[in-house]
């Protein structure tokens, strides 16, 4: 199981990404941010073209 929590700051508008899983390595897979734009946090075990694809 994957837990991802998505913030942005009011002040700034910037976005973060948190996450915490049994699986090695989900930093390089599950967040995916693009400034000015927003973030998506994709499963651990998912299709990481989602994530990349998303954030346009």
């Amino acid at each position: 199981m994957t837990f991802s929590i998505i913030a942005r700051g009011p002040e700034r508008g910037l976005f973060g990404v948190a996450v915490s899983t049994a699986v090695p390595c989900v930093g390089a897979m599950v967040p995916h941010v693009k400034a000015s734009v927003g973030a998506i946090a994709t499963r651990s075990c998912s299709n990481i073209r989602l994530g990349i694809d998303g954030p346009r």
